[in-house]
């Protein structure tokens, strides 16, 4: 009853475009500016309160609505984007966060593409970023969907905090680009040889495999210019803005 009751009220957020899209700023630590926006899906439903972007993925599994969750999240989130531009002058890439199970759906990259195409944008200015990646080494239709979003042009990010680094010795024979790490258990890595080290040589393992590097949990100004000087690419922080809806992301920045 419970799955049935996710399920419909889904379908009546999907058709009737009530999902929630809040925006989180993503900086360049190199050029010091903001460079991109994190999408992040938040559904408010009146009867069931507030429910995570996995449960909504899981409810629409379920449904068997999967492409129309991802049409609508995509449309809104490029349309924000374009919105962006063409009120406050950012020009932005968007990130979109996909459980790694939505690439099992062979539709994927042909929503993308359209949604690209109704708010004129190029692939270059949406990154997907994917979730449980342990999903890829198992599923080959999967990893054939990945290939078909890197011919788009779509730029393509691990982010996965449960991933084991020898998912690495497979998950570089995938068409990545860019992959996240989460930094909130170091601290101020200046304050922390270690971690410093650990993280170090992370950062230089991912260029090896020609991904860039996004930070996430920076905790103040000065690990972020630590991280900057260790050769992190970019990095998304709580301290420098929080995830704001469309009106007050424009407002702020």
């Amino acid at each position: 009853a419970s799955r049935l009751l996710y399920e419909n009220r889904l379908r009546t957020a999907v058709a009737e475009d009530a999902l929630e899209l809040v925006f989180q700023p993503q900086y360049d630590l190199r050029l010091g500016q903001i460079m991109g926006a994190q999408c992040l899906l938040r559904w408010r439903d009146a009867a069931l309160g507030t429910i995570d972007a996995e449960d909504a993925f899981a409810a629409a599994e379920s449904a068997g609505t999967v492409t129309s969750l991802l049409s609508s999240i995509l449309n809104r989130a490029l349309r924000n984007i374009s919105e962006f531009r063409y009120s406050a002058g950012l020009d932005l890439r968007v990130c979109v966060h996909l459980p790694a199970r939505a690439l099992l759906h062979a539709e994927l990259p042909d929503v993308v593409q359209r949604a690209l195409g109704t708010w004129s944008l190029r692939a270059g200015r949406l990154n997907l970023e994917i979730g449980e990646t342990s999903v890829l080494g198992k599923e080959a239709a999967a990893r054939g969907t990945l290939l078909r979003l890197k011919e788009l042009g779509v730029k393509l990010s691990i982010d996965d905090a449960g991933m084991a680094l020898s998912s690495l010795f497979w998950l570089a024979t995938l068409p990545f680009q860019e992959i996240k790490i989460d930094v909130s258990a170091a601290n101020n890595p200046a304050a922390a040889p270690k971690f410093e080290r650990i993280l170090q040589s992370i950062i230089e393992l991912a260029h090896h495999l020609r991904l860039d590097v996004v930070a996430v949990g920076v905790a103040s100004d000065a690990a972020a210019e630590r991280l900057k000087e260790l050769g992190c690419d970019a990095m998304q922080a709580d301290y420098r803005g929080p995830a704001l809806d469309p009106k007050g992301f424009v407002k702020q920045f």
